[in-house]
């Protein structure tokens, strides 16, 4: 995973996400190395997160909350207002793909993610957490892969229920016409 996450910005969200996965991983009373490798990353990786040096991918995001066994909501800065932080994902095609959370934090029960992507991105690996998806696609087209089926196309105004204990991942068609815009909301 350590491949598809980008060097830090500037807007200090990395260092408040690297502050809450500093504090959950001394809370469980965890050494940098276990958390590493339950999560799937290097601990020099790791370290640079805690540190604020590197900004995760949403993937990776999600399998670090999975490993502290918390919603990844609860590692962001909480949203009270409008304005709300934007996760960068793996860019695809020069572009900035990013997951923008819309609202959730420490101690909410769901979490909403505006996604915004160009044709070509694709999770790297399946991702499972407690709870249960829906995704919604406001633009473009989506593929969604749940498990072994195989996957489902998503176009704009349709939606689908995930149960997230089941691996899945989404990806945009290299194909595709233009870029996607797709709600997911989650519950943890």
């Amino acid at each position: 995973m350590d491949v598809a996450d980008e060097p830090s910005p500037s807007d200090g969200l990395s260092q408040a996400l690297g502050t809450a996965v500093r504090l959950e991983r001394a809370k469980a009373g965890w050494s940098m190395r276990k958390l590493a490798g339950l999560a799937g990353v290097s601990q020099p990786f790791l370290s640079n997160v805690e540190n604020g040096r590197i900004y995760p991918s949403v993937p990776t995001l999600y399998a670090l909350a999975s490993a502290l066994g918390i919603a990844p909501a609860q590692l962001m800065p909480p949203t009270e207002s409008s304005r709300s932080a934007s996760v960068h994902l793996a860019a695809t095609d020069g572009t900035t793909d990013t997951a923008q959370i819309l609202s959730g934090g420490p101690g909410k029960a769901l979490e909403s993610f505006l996604f915004d992507i160009a044709p070509g991105y694709a999770d790297a690996t399946p991702f499972a957490h407690d709870g249960e998806d829906f995704i919604y696609v406001l633009d473009g087209v989506l593929h969604v892969w749940i498990g072994d089926a195989a996957a489902t196309e998503l176009a704009a105004g349709e939606s689908l229920w995930i149960d997230g204990a089941l691996p899945h991942g989404m990806r945009v068609p290299a194909d595709a016409a233009g870029r996607t815009r797709v709600l997911l909301v989650s519950s943890h």
